[in-house]
């Protein structure tokens, strides 16, 4: 830092950066002997570019020379977190929020409220909801007018079911920023749970609109669309391809195309898909048997059964799971293995599908000679993805 207070960075590591190029940046510090300020816009410029390993390592080292600097310890945090180091990561928030403001924090423009609101997210993260609820009340406090914090309020409402205060807070955060596409995004979630479905079409359409990329948007916009607008299909599925080609693609996008892929007889491409989902989420309940219901109308019976028991394993209340299994045990002549499923979902609570009164009827009259062309008419009923509460 020059005498007037004017942070001079070093000339190479700055050309470096400019050109895009941390790694080499990183280079240039250790032979310029550059300082924190240099080691700091090194592993955040590596941590934008995908690099968290090496961002962790930078920021370690700018951390050990400026141990109190509230902007250095948030920026290790952040990269902790996404390296995969959340505990780690709180620990390092947890400091944050311990140490007093400086004068060169407030010349920054540092505040209070950030340190708490990353605090209260990674706790969210971690699972520790009533911490996360307190701290990010504290940052509410702190800055009625960080939207951001009003935002991951509403999450983690949300995560502790109750609904009405995480639409409240994602209501406010839209308040202080109208075109905040997460917001959005959020409100859209949660006024579909509660089944207000133009309402939260119109948000998630709006998310996308402010954020073009923002895969998942698109993602729920599509599933929504094609669930209450059939059509509107084709615009349905142009926005759910889109997700599916994000960097970080939701396994739901993946999930409503193999249905729609299956809907249209195209089952290599519907299996494609359902096996793409696995990839992303490979214990996804609703995954497993969107692949084992293309499976049964392959008639891959053998295949389908163990997908079907981990589903079961999974998500020991699944209907679904229980009556495929029901089928493909009939399919393979094994009636008392049927019988076994089919009894299990029948004592399941809740109005049985159409599906589930066939089989049984089928099984009660004890119809062995089945053609397998009329048994895989069973395979597809009421199957359409039923989406887990967030």
């Amino acid at each position: 830092m020059a005498g007037d207070g004017v942070v001079r960075l070093d000339q190479r590591v700055e050309a470096l950066l400019a050109c895009g190029q941390p790694k080499e940046a990183v280079a240039a510090c250790d032979e310029a002997q550059a300082g924190a300020y240099e080691l700091l816009l090194a592993g955040v410029a590596l941590s934008d570019a995908g690099e968290h390993d090496g961002a962790v390592r930078t920021l370690r080292r700018a951390a050990e020379r400026m141990p109190n600097s509230r902007t250095v310890l948030t920026q290790l945090g952040s990269a902790l977190e996404n390296a995969g180091f959340l505990t780690e990561a709180i620990d390092i928030f947890e400091r944050v929020v311990e140490i007093p403001l400086s004068t060169e924090d407030a010349e920054d423009g540092v505040e209070e409220v950030w340190g708490l609101t990353n605090l209260g997210v990674s706790y969210s993260r971690a699972g520790r909801l009533d911490e996360a609820l307190e701290t990010l009340k504290r940052a509410v406090e702190s800055d009625p007018t960080y939207e951001e914090a009003h935002l991951n309020l509403g999450v983690v409402y949300s995560k502790l079911d109750r609904p009405s205060k995480a639409e409240d807070h994602t209501r406010i955060a839209l308040r202080l920023d109208p075109k905040y596409a997460y917001a959005h995004h959020n409100l859209g979630r949660f006024l579909r749970e509660r089944e207000q479905d133009e309402e939260a079409l119109a948000h998630f359409k709006r998310a996308w609109e402010l954020k073009p990329d923002f895969g998942l948007a698109h993602s729920e916009y599509g599933q929504l669309l094609l669930d209450l607008k059939p059509e509107r299909e084709k615009e349905a599925v142009r926005h759910l391809k889109h997700a599916a080609g994000d960097e970080e693609p939701d396994v739901w996008a993946f999930l409503y195309l193999s249905h729609w892929h299956y809907r249209h007889d195209r089952l290599d491409e519907s299996l494609r898909c359902a096996h793409r989902a696995l990839e992303i989420s490979p214990e996804e309940p609703a995954a497993l048997l969107r692949a084992a219901c293309v499976l049964e109308a392959r008639r891959q019976w053998d295949q389908a059964i163990p997908l079907c028991e981990t589903a079961l394993t999974l998500a020991p209340g699944s209907t679904q799971a229980m009556e495929s299994l029901a089928n493909c045990w009939t399919l393979k002549g094994d009636l008392k293995r049927a019988r076994h499923y089919l009894d299990q979902a029948a004592a399941e609570p809740g109005e049985k599908s159409r599906r589930h009164q066939r089989l049984q009827w089928a099984l009660e009259e004890r119809e062995t000679q089945a053609s397998a062309d009329e048994w895989a008419e069973l395979a597809d009923e009421d199957l359409k993805p039923v989406k887990r509460k967030w």
